[in-house]
């Protein structure tokens, strides 16, 4: 092998290593102008096209809710989405709800409130007032979920259990007397009277022995 072949290696591998040592430092950190791009990105939302309406409408600029009567305590009947307008057909005494033609609703009607959308192609006071006798219904008692209410009838049924206490019981009081003056005091005098004397007659004999001695 020439030197000419060895130094061609040598270059060839040196290319290789720097190839590999930036395209890891891409992959790691990549360029500022593809992460901005990548963090600019937003998608868009366009409303559904409806189609053009003449005469008076009424336009929501948020999703709304169509029920079946001038409350909120009607059902709901439909909904008006974002963007979304209905012909108008009227309002009722107060003007505080306006009655919209809605295809499905009793009646192909429904009724929206007035502070939720906004009137175009009429004026608000030119509006057919549309009577509306139906007393609305009252609004529905909350009950709990079927699971709840299940738990709520089992604990029903069951015994309230009441803890109890039970007191520990009185120690008796213990009365500690003085064991060797009780033996004192019990022996007889003339069996002390006994003991000195015989204690008196050792020690002197003792004595008189040690004398002698």
């Amino acid at each position: 092998m020439t030197h000419r072949s060895v130094w061609s290696s040598f270059a060839l591998l040196a290319a290789l290593l720097c190839g590999m040592l930036i395209l890891s430092t891409w992959i790691a950190e990549p360029p500022a102008s593809y992460a901005q791009g990548a963090a600019t990105f937003t998608p868009t939302f366009t409303p559904p096209a409806t189609p053009t309406l003449s005469g008076p409408v009424a336009y929501a600029p948020d999703q709304l809710n169509i029920r079946s009567g001038p409350a909120l305590t009607f059902p709901q009947v439909g909904l008006l989405v974002i963007g979304q307008s209905a012909p108008l057909l009227g309002r009722n005494d107060s003007g505080a709800w306006l009655q919209v033609e809605y295809l499905g609703a009793p009646d192909n009607a429904g009724w929206v409130s007035r502070d939720l959308v906004q009137i175009r192609g009429i004026d608000f006071q030119a509006l057919e007032v549309i009577p509306f006798d139906a007393t609305p219904p009252p609004p529905p008692t909350p009950s709990p979920p079927p699971e709840v209410q299940q738990l709520i009838e089992q604990r029903g049924n069951e015994a309230t259990l009441v803890p109890t206490y039970t007191f520990p019981p009185t120690l008796a009081a213990v009365d500690f007397q003085n064991t060797s003056t009780t033996a004192a005091q019990s022996l007889p005098p003339a069996i002390i009277l006994i003991s000195l004397l015989a204690v008196s007659i050792i020690f002197g004999g003792l004595a008189i022995l040690r004398r002698r001695i």
